[in-house]
């Protein structure tokens, strides 16, 4: 039999600092855990998935709460997720894909026309505006670059 690929599927960090919420409460159990399953179970992750939520959202223009600080908070507890293992979690095979806290709603509303589209959309039709990365993927895209 061949090697078993292994993959550690984590979502909904929601990092954010703010006085009231102490997220080491369960970030640093989450740590110790994933140790622990280590050493218990042999756990080793090939790949690291994050699906959504990385962030807490653009709430307001200082610092703390801007989308770009949420995100040094979150690449800072990912990273810690990938070394925890004796075997680290490459950072080639951490994929994060972007859920609805992960994105400016100013920028956002910019381009309404998306959703509408994709409602009526084919999957061929997403796959082509994708494998072209013209104007259209490129305006569709920009609204995930803050």
């Amino acid at each position: 039999m061949g090697k078993l690929i292994t993959w550690l599927h984590l979502s909904d960090l929601h990092a954010w600092q703010r006085s009231n919420w102490d997220s080491n409460l369960v970030l640093e159990p989450l740590l110790l855990d994933l140790k622990r399953m280590e050493s218990d179970h042999q756990l080793q992750p090939d790949f690291l998935f994050f699906t959504g939520d990385v962030a807490f959202g653009q709430m307001a223009d200082k610092d703390g709460d801007r989308l770009k600080d949420q995100y040094v908070l979150a690449r800072t507890f990912l990273s810690r997720v990938c070394t925890i293992f004796k075997n680290e979690i490459p950072s080639t095979r951490v994929f994060i894909v972007p859920g609805n806290h992960d994105v400016n709603r100013k920028e956002a509303e910019a381009f309404p026309q998306l959703a509408p589209w994709l409602e009526e959309a084919k999957i061929d039709e997403v796959f082509a505006m994708m494998g072209t990365a013209g104007s259209p993927w490129k305006a569709h895209m920009k609204r995930l670059s803050r």
